[in-house]
């Protein structure tokens, strides 16, 4: 090659890198290999052509074929690696609305069959698995966002409340401009202002434009039915007293979640197609005034369903107000969803009570709990595999992906789900299941795992003596319990200290009732992982604290990382053990000692008689606690400032 024809080339390739096209996940270039790669048949379509030679034609698609290998050569050399899509085809979808039509007939004829066994019978249910519990956000996973009820631009606090009673305050987003002790209220949105029936889950924020999740309980005139309704509705936030509706969008079915990958948030609902209905079976999608309802073609389905619930998955633009892809849905799908920046991976809904018995007549493998894996780029969403596991999960903090594989905690019940024993299952990129572990912890339940680089510590219990238990990652495909301590108390949150040490923050416990259980008060624990042996080093505890917001929001937790202080969320006791109001607790980790200094440490949100922890956030060397209280129909909010740093 000539130097001048090389310069040339050069300077091609360095136009295209400059440009960096993202490149849709069909066209990402392993999708594209295998296919060349594959022995899949083509169908040959033969051209008949005359003798005549078009050599301007041929040198045109010469230059075209150097301009695609030019192309190729350059997205072939970017720096970002590309998304997890290695799994040769996607998941089968439905061709068209009859096949549809025949399976959910099928799965209600097992939900009914699978109720009428358990009415006959002598246990508790019928209660599904995955279907009534709440499903709690992961959080703290590198590129994803999850939406929450308090977010912030560190000049301006965005805040809403949602609680199970139909009140009109729960639809008021409020926005205060921060300043320390003298902060204000100075905006406020009313997402629904006529009818009181609109909840504000949780929200978003990024750049100018805030995005707001709602779930709607009341027939909505945009949508052709009277089932749940998810609202998504996107704000111009660039003057926060004055915010602006940019767009709106809806889709059928009951919020789930909500997660954000740079500029699209991927919103997810929960919609079950009632029993008998021959209407409504079809999820719906609105923008404004414009609905319509889902392909086929952008419906999977569980290969072992066992009911007609829909996870429906739609991703929107926050910067464009539009939507970034085609809406997608999964039949027979829980409300766990575990997502990272790549990958979503959805659970089946699943048979808790009574596995036995429905297994005998109706064939189905209850105590199977199979999972479909999404890749995700830039609103594209494709169903690229599927695998199972044995028994169930009660949220998504029990999974994990990380360099290619899948890692979930399961707890196996018996008849009256009551646990018999755990396992840690390891999946590849197809999710099938490359390593697990032994059966351990018998009789105890999986409360929550932290995962690091090559070890699993997780949390258990079950009535008493709550344990935790180190499984050793270091082989994926030979994974092992290589330790197990008792904790003297319930962990509802397992955080790292530093390489050697990990801190545990939860309950104490006492027995109660028949096999029962009650839970109190605060413990601390401080453990040694530095080796295959862990050990407690430090622990407090006491009655003056109670842990809030475990049992349904997670644990509030702040960090300072320079002096190795921690700040979470608790309710204040009197000397008779009766709640007397909600704050922050601040404790440091000094010489391996746990160390709480009650003039300094305690921090009181505003008195108000009645009043709850509602939620808070961190800015600057503040901490933004809100409490409310009052009666149905007059609640009020209160935001105190806590100096923590």
């Amino acid at each position: 090659m000539k130097k001048r024809d090389l310069e040339n080339f050069d300077f091609i390739k360095s136009k295209f890198d400059e440009a960096m096209p993202d490149i849709p996940l069909t066209l990402d270039e392993r999708v594209i290999e295998r296919k060349i790669v594959s022995k899949e048949e083509n169908r040959v379509i033969k051209i008949k052509t005359n003798k005549r030679i078009h050599y301007r034609a041929i040198a045109s698609a010469a230059a075209c074929l150097l301009l695609f290998f030019g192309l190729l050569f350059a997205v072939s050399q970017r720096d970002d690696n590309p998304p997890v899509i290695d799994t040769p085809a996607q998941v089968e979808a439905f061709k068209n609305y009859d096949e549809l039509n025949t399976m959910i007939d099928t799965l209600n004829n097992r939900a009914a069959q699978a109720k009428a066994i358990l009415d006959a019978s002598d246990l508790d249910g019928p209660q599904l698995g995955g279907g009534d519990n709440e499903a709690y956000t992961n959080s703290h996973i590198d590129g994803v966002t999850d939406a929450d009820t308090i977010v912030t631009d560190g000049r301006y606090i965005y805040y809403s409340y949602e609680d199970s009673n139909w009140d009109s305050t729960f639809s008021v987003l409020r926005i205060y401009r921060v300043n320390g002790s003298e902060t204000e209220l100075v905006a406020e949105i009313n997402t629904d202002a006529e009818n009181s029936k609109m909840f504000i889950k949780d929200m978003f924020l990024y750049n100018n434009r805030l995005v707001v999740n709602i779930t709607n309980y009341n027939k909505d005139e945009y949508l052709s039915h009277s089932d749940d309704l998810t609202l998504t509705r996107i704000y111009d936030v660039s003057n926060p007293e004055n915010p602006k509706l940019v767009s709106e969008f809806s889709q059928t079915g009951e919020y789930v979640s909500a997660k954000m990958i740079g500029n699209i948030a991927y919103i997810v609902s929960s919609y079950s197609v009632s029993e008998n209905s021959e209407k409504h079976r079809i999820p719906e999608i609105g923008n404004g005034n414009e609905t319509s309802r889902l392909e086929a073609e952008n419906i999977t389905c569980f290969e072992d369903a066992c009911n007609s619930q829909y996870a429906v998955i739609s991703p929107i633009n926050i910067e464009t107000g539009e939507r970034a892809g085609n809406t997608k849905a999964v039949l027979g799908a829980s409300k766990y969803v575990y997502c990272t920046k790549d990958s979503m991976y959805l659970l089946k809904y699943s048979v808790e009570f009574g596995q036995d018995y429905i297994a005998e007549i109706s064939n189905l493998n209850t105590d199977e709990l199979s999972i479909i894996r999404a890749d995700i780029k830039n609103g594209e969403i494709l169903f690229t595999a599927s695998g199972k596991v044995k028994g169930y999960i009660d949220n998504v903090n029990v999974m994990n992906e990380s360099n290619g594989f899948f890692t979930i905690v399961t707890t196996k019940l018996d008849k009256q789900d009551k646990p018999v024993a755990n396992t840690l299952y390891v999946l590849d990129k197809d999710l099938k299941v490359v390593g697990k572990t032994e059966d351990f912890a018998a009789g105890k339940r999986v409360q929550t795992v932290l995962f690091t680089d090559n070890k699993a510590y997780v949390s258990l219990f079950h009535n008493e003596t709550p344990v935790l238990a180190v499984v050793d990652l270091s082989n994926k495909k030979a994974p092992v319990v290589e330790s197990s301590v008792e904790l003297g108390g319930v962990m509802h949150k397992v955080v790292s200290v530093n390489k050697n040490q990990i801190l545990g923050i939860g309950s104490l416990v006492e027995p109660a009732g028949e096999g029962g259980n009650y839970q109190h008060g605060l413990r601390l624990v401080l453990l040694d992982v530095s080796s295959d042996n862990t050990k407690i080093i430090d622990s407090f505890e006491t009655d003056a604290y109670s842990l809030n917001g475990w049992y349904d929001t997670g644990v509030d937790m702040f960090i300072d990382d320079e002096t190795n202080s921690y700040v979470t969320s608790v309710g204040f006791m009197d000397e008779e053990g009766r709640w007397s109001c909600d704050g922050m607790l601040k404790f440091r980790i000094n010489n391996n000692h746990f160390e709480i200094n009650k003039e300094t440490d305690e921090f009181y949100d505003e008195y108000k008689d009645g009043y709850h922890s509602s939620g808070s956030i961190d800015i600057g060397d503040y901490i933004y606690s809100f409490s409310h209280g009052g009666s149905i129909g007059e609640y009020d909010f209160v935001i105190s400032a806590h100096k923590y740093k």
